[in-house]
Order: structure tokens, then sequence, then C-alpha cells
């Protein structure tokens, strides 16, 4: 049995037509990341699906106020409130952020999160930020793996919230 084993496993492992996944990877960790990509993405479309209960309500009552009061422009940046739980949970994977983890939360009307994006690219995730349901006053704001702004970023982020700061000022709405 062994020696079939053996003849088996060399006829798999060796051949350049042989099954992929019975190949070890040239580059272990790679393969790891995508491992790690493919089971997160199946994570977040088990997770969505979870969510699709509360989506109607969500769309009915609550995404409309949220658009109203958190949809502005400033400084070459676009904020505005995701639109979906599926939104929310890719944008979480892309960026390497938790904000995945709050879909229900926002759905719920417990958390209030948008995304805040370049104004010549509003489909590509590049910021995430999170209000306080009960102040309006910003929580947190992350980029790719939680970063800050890079040096070149700063001084357009800094302009926007300065600029949003303002505008909600004029709006009597408590401020970022």
């Amino acid at each position: 049995a062994r020696q079939t084993n053996a003849k088996y496993a060399e006829r798999w492992i060796f051949e350049p037509d042989a099954d992929p996944m019975l190949l070890l990877p040239k580059d272990m960790h790679l393969m790891h990341q995508r491992f790690i990509e493919q089971e997160n993405l199946l994570r977040a479309e088990a997770r969505a699906k979870e969510l699709e209960p509360l989506m109607a309500a969500f769309e009915k009552k609550l995404l409309p106020a949220l658009r109203q009061k958190y949809s502005f422009e400033a400084a070459g940046l676009v904020l505005r409130p995701y639109e979906s739980a599926r939104e929310v949970i890719a944008e979480g994977s892309t960026l390497s952020i938790c904000i995945g983890t709050y879909a229900r939360g926002y759905l719920e009307g417990n958390k209030i999160i948008c995304c805040l994006r370049r104004a010549e690219a509003p489909d590509v995730p590049w910021r995430a930020v999170e209000f306080s349901a009960v102040t309006g006053k910003l929580v947190q704001d992350r980029g790719f793996k939680n970063g800050k702004p890079s040096k070149e970023d700063k001084p357009i982020v800094d302009a926007f919230w300065k600029a949003w700061e303002e505008h909600n000022k004029n709006r009597g709405r408590k401020t970022a």
C-alpha cells in the first residue's frame, strides 16, 4: 500500500498537469494570503445574507435620513452613508479594517458609518468614518489597515473636516 500511495503522490505532485490543490505552493505566504481573501469573501457573503431581513426597514426608514444628514462634498472629497450591509462588509474587507463588523449596528440605527471617497473616484474605497449615534460627533476616520491620512492627503482631509464642521455649524447640527 505504501508503494501505491507513494506512486499516487508522485504522480499528482510532480506532473505538470497535476491538480493544483495537491501541489505545494512555491510561495507559502502568497498562497496563505489568497486563501484568507477567499475565506473572507465567503464569510462576508454569509454575513450579508444573514442581514438581508434588516435591509428593507433600513432602506425605507433610516437610509433617507442618513443621506440627508451625512451626504457632503468638500475639498475634493465626498462623504456619504453606506447604501447596504454588503457595501459595509465589502469596504471592511477591501480596507482591511473592522467596519464590516458594524453592519448589523448600522442597519439597526445604533451606528452611523459613512464612506469618505475622493471625488474623482467615488466608487473606490478610501476611508471609513464613524459618527456617534448619540452626539453626532466624529468617532473615527480610518483608511487602509486603520491607517491615518498620508502626508499628501492630510491637508485635504483636514480641509474636508473643517468644511464639514462649518457646514454643520451653519445648519445648527452637532459638529464632528
